[in-house]
């Protein structure tokens, strides 16, 4: 099952009741020991079915950077991940839920990607991205550039055309580890 993100936050529910229909799936999926990749909006509705707390960030983080690695060799799927530009499009954060291992940390969000057992997996920022999707994202999202410093539209597009083709890459042989850290581990 993959969650994907999205514009709200998952503490956000009365406004959009779908998030709790979501929960529910998340929790009868971790409840069944069942294979979950969720990013952004989606690692914080796992991160809050696992019981951590979900929380508007200090400030947003907007743009193209890298995550630090933290090494865990059960898990070196993620030096895949290494000194590559991802993509970050959020303003909320999360606490790290128990039994979860944090993977990779940005100075403007600590929590940017755990796993509980070899078949969750959280992340706060956006692996999937592509040059031909991130349009779709500026037509809908460009709204949210409003009031972030140094962050514009053409910047964007620029560094997407830039970092994109390289995260691509590093984005099949990251997903293609985890699959197999998981499918070995029956």
């Amino acid at each position: 099952m993959g969650i994907d993100g999205g514009p709200i936050g998952v503490y956000e529910d009365a406004d959009f009741p779908f998030i709790r229909d979501e929960l529910s799936v998340l929790r009868y999926r971790l409840a069944l020991r069942l294979p979950i990749l969720a990013v952004c909006l989606g690692a914080q509705m796992l991160a809050t079915a696992l019981g951590a707390k979900v929380k508007m960030n200090t400030r947003p983080e907007l743009g193209w950077s890298r995550v630090k690695i933290l090494s865990h060799p059960e898990h070196d799927y993620f030096r895949h991940l290494e000194d590559i530009e991802v993509l970050h499009w959020h303003q909320d954060t999360f606490d790290l839920p128990d039994r979860a291992i944090l993977h990779a940390s940005t100075s403007i969000c600590k929590n940017q990607a755990f796993t509980v057992g070899n078949n969750i997996l959280g992340l706060q920022f956006h692996p999937e991205v592509n040059a031909r999707g991130m349009e779709r994202w500026f037509i809908g999202n460009a709204h949210e550039l409003d009031g972030i410093n140094n962050v514009t539209l053409q910047s964007l597009r620029m560094q997407t055309r830039q970092y994109s083709p390289a995260l691509e890459k590093a984005t099949r042989r990251f997903l293609s580890g985890w699959l197999d850290s998981w499918q070995s581990d029956k």
